[in-house]
């Protein structure tokens, strides 16, 4: 893994990258969004981040004070939180979507000196009685932005560079607020010095691009796209295209043609559906079956440090450059020298899928904690299977129990005023317990088994890992939204099954009954067929153990703001097991009533 590009050695902090884009790369274009509606180049966006500090100093902010944005992946979210890091103030991120409670947490947690919030989520603010001053991202009467009414408060100008001379490399940058799925939110700190090591690290191991491209549309609050998107634009002068509507990510790539691509799982899995449902139709077929034949032959073959015999890798290669391209082409991932997917469990399967495409997805694992990256994976040869290799210049150990144990400089400070918390984190070998189960292979690349947490022990003794059964199920069919599974202490497993709306509604269309509630859906032959197909299917990839043997398709879904998933859709396991007990007892009942719908 060669990569010509290093990042700047001498910068210190966040601050510093992004002078050195400011100063390097004044005309390069640095910040605009999907719409068209704003294009910064690296000096236009040095001059605006200046003119917001001032006014954020105007309202009170100083070092150490604290600025919150609940805001989308929108231009202001960019500027704001560049602004607050040149004050040596710490920004941090909100989901847009938290509930008023959740917001209310967070804010009295944080206690934030402003908050610049999407103005949809005003009503959530107001009936959680934040404390002001909250801006919100709508036009006053007199037709000003939130940006022009924060710098309306501005006295004297802000000297960016005189500014970066009193920020520390050790100084807290963000706060990361944790899912919360086995309690209140925890706040990680991280330094300066934890994510210029990271970037710095990163891009020894993969080809990271100076002037790339690149696509903000995760979640702010998340830390993969703080460092994607953000830091790691700043620290190579790349560009950076806000994108409000994640829906439409495939689409702004044709015009963005990103140099680097991440995506969850669940992302990449919807593409692979609609590209195999689109071209095994149309007049590409034969070709496309006979590109993902050589392809998945040559990715298990590179698995194992081999390659194809001479004519089929010609072969493949030839398909490579005339199908692979159009394809690429079409979805805009034609110059991604690094596509990455992580943050749950992958499907072995679909990853070499879109190896076999000529676009090798790269399964990383990395958390808050540890600034988002723990391992990486070769983004030429990845290792399917597992997620790679430590990040270098960091260690990795597994505790006697498979823990995942994680140390070196890209480790948190460690959770803002839980020293509890903190301690029970990091031990005092510096060493991060994770929380994750975890193997090696021979080659020392890591393989994620679960939770450790959640790992089910059957009334046999039998340990499993939920999170790769759930896996196995959502991966098998679209029209799984969310999947929980039951079988601790049980003699047998079960799951609980959340429908994906969409496609559950364009099944029930496509059998002739539109617009019928989801909760009508659920019980829908043609859904329930659907769903029956993927459980068969998931349980092929299972240990008989493993398997699921009832399960129940529920009438409404988990949204991010309900109580049973994350803002990042990872299962509260204990809210659901609560919520639905009733349930779960009668699916273990001899002769359930009904093991489908409710």
């Amino acid at each position: 893994m060669t990569n010509p590009f290093r990042v700047d050695s001498g910068l210190r902090t966040v601050a510093d990258a992004f002078l050195w884009a400011v100063e390097n790369h004044p005309l390069q274009l640095a910040l605009t969004d999907a719409g068209g509606t704003t294009a910064l180049t690296w000096s236009e966006y040095g001059d605006r981040v200046a003119a917001l500090a001032a006014g954020l100093r105007g309202l009170g902010v100083g070092s150490g004070d604290r600025v919150a944005l609940l805001l989308g992946n929108r231009p202001e979210f960019n500027l704001l939180d560049a602004a607050a890091i040149f004050l040596g103030a710490i920004p941090f991120s909100i989901y847009p979507t938290a509930a008023g409670e959740q917001i209310a947490y967070i804010a009295e947690h944080a206690k934030p000196t402003v908050m610049v919030v999407e103005a949809e989520a005003r009503g959530r603010i107001e009936a959680a009685g934040v404390p002001g001053p909250i801006f919100y991202v709508d036009h006053d009467d007199e037709g000003r932005s939130a940006l022009d009414r924060i710098e309306s408060f501005a006295g004297e100008a802000v000297d960016l560079r005189a500014q970066r001379r009193v920020i520390d490399s050790d100084d807290v940058l963000t706060l990361i607020y944790t899912s919360g799925t086995t309690g209140p939110p925890k706040a990680v700190e991280l330094s300066h010095a934890a994510l210029m090591f990271t970037i710095r690290a990163t891009s020894r191991a993969v080809p990271i691009v100076e002037r790339g491209r690149l696509i903000s549309y995760l979640p702010h609050a998340h830390v993969v796209d703080r460092f994607a998107s953000h830091y790691l634009q700043m620290a190579t002068g790349s560009t950076t295209t806000t994108l409000l509507d994640s829906r439409e990510v495939f689409a702004v790539a044709r015009s963005v043609k990103p140099t680097m691509f991440f995506a969850v799982p669940r992302t990449w899995e919807k593409l692979r559906q609609s590209l195999t449902a689109e071209l095994e139709a149309g007049s590409e077929a034969k070709r496309f079956q006979r590109m993902l034949e050589l392809g998945r032959r040559r990715a298990l073959a590179q698995s194992q440090g081999n390659g194809l015999a001479v004519p089929s890798e010609d072969e493949w290669q030839s398909l490579n450059g005339s199908l692979g391209l159009s394809l690429r082409e079409r979805l805009g991932l034609q110059a991604a020298r690094w596509l990455v997917t992580g943050s749950t469990k992958t499907d072995p399967d679909m990853l070499r899928f879109f190896a076999a495409l000529g676009m090798p997805v790269c399964e990383n694992w990395g958390m808050s904690e540890n600034c988002s990256v723990g391992t990486l994976n070769d983004p030429v040869k990845p290792r399917i299977g597992t997620v790679g290799q430590v990040l270098p210049g960091t260690e990795l150990a597994l505790a006697a129990d498979g823990e995942i144990l994680c140390r070196g400089p890209h480790l948190m400070r460690g959770y803002r005023d839980d020293p509890e918390a903190t301690a029970a984190a990091i031990d005092r070998d510096g060493w991060l317990h994770t929380g994750d189960v975890g193997a090696f292979d021979e080659h020392l690349n890591l393989s994620i088994v679960g939770r450790k947490k959640d790992i089910i022990i059957n009334s046999s003794g039998k340990n499993m890992s939920p999170t790769n059964i759930e896996a196995a199920v959502r991966n098998s069919a679209p029209i799984v939204g969310q999947v929980c599974c039951i079988g601790d202490g049980r003699p047998f497993n079960t799951a609980l099954i959340a429908l994906d709306p969409l496609t559950a509604a364009a099944v029930g269309a496509t059998a002739g009954d539109g617009a019928l509630p989801l909760a009508e859906l659920a019980a829908h032959p043609a859904v329930t067929a659907m769903v029956d197909a993927a459980v068969e299917a998931a349980n092929r990839r299972l240990a008989r153990v493993e398997q699921i043997k009832r399960y129940r398709i529920l009438p409404e879904e988990w949204p991010a703001d309900g109580g049973l998933v994350t803002p990042t859709m990872k299962l509260r396991r204990a809210a659901v097991l609560e919520r639905y007990q009733d349930v779960i007892e009668d699916l273990y009942r001899p002769e359930p009533s009904k093991e489908r719908t409710s």
